[in-house]
């Protein structure tokens, strides 16, 4: 399982480009407010998001697969899913 962590700033520019949207941006503090990262004891890959939604998916790729993308059909690789 991967978390995605968007620094304030990132989500608020997000926001603010998004036209004709159902959330407004004053709902982003309680949002936040309520949101609960995962603990330290749960598995879970906690990834920063980049600037460029490219970018951002490469790095979960590469946290979830850090060996390169899994080959279905061949042997599995202990510890990647």
């Amino acid at each position: 399982m991967v978390f995605l962590e968007v620094s304030r700033k990132m989500l608020e520019q997000r926001l603010m480009a998004r036209t004709d949207h159902f959330f407004p941006e004053k709902l982003l503090d309680s949002q936040l407010a309520a949101l609960e990262p995962p603990g330290q004891d749960e598995r879970v890959q906690v990834v920063l998001s980049g600037d460029d939604p490219a970018q951002t998916a490469a790095k979960i790729i590469a946290t979830l697969w850090p060996y390169g993308e899994p080959n279905l059909e061949g042997t599995p690789v202990p510890g990647v899913m």
